[in-house]
C-alpha cells in the first residue's frame, strides 16, 4: 500500500504542476483577441466607418482590461 500511496502523491503533485501553463495559455489568448480587436477597430477608422472620436474612444475601452466591449456590435449599428 506504501507504493501506491507515494505514486498518488507524485501524480497527484504532477498534475497540480501543470495547472499554471492554462493561465499562460489564456493570457497569450487575451492578448491575441485584444490584438484582433484593435485591428478591426484600426480598419473601422481607416474605411471611415467610424469617426476619430470614436475611435479615441473604444480604444481607451479596449485598453482597459476590466473592459470588454463587443465590436461586432459596436460597429454594427453605424
Amino acid at each position: 500500500m506504501h507504493k501506491y500511496f507515494s505514486a498518488v502523491t507524485i501524480l497527484f503533485i504532477f498534475s497540480c504542476a501543470g495547472s499554471n501553463r492554462t493561465s499562460a495559455e489564456l493570457e497569450h489568448q487575451k492578448k491575441i483577441e485584444n490584438s484582433q480587436k484593435m485591428l478591426y477597430l484600426k480598419q473601422a477608422l481607416y474605411t471611415k466607418a467610424i469617426t476619430q472620436v470614436e475611435y479615441d474612444s473604444l480604444e481607451a475601452r479596449l485598453v482597459d482590461p476590466r473592459l470588454d466591449i463587443d465590436l461586432s456590435k459596436v460597429l454594427g449599428e453605424k
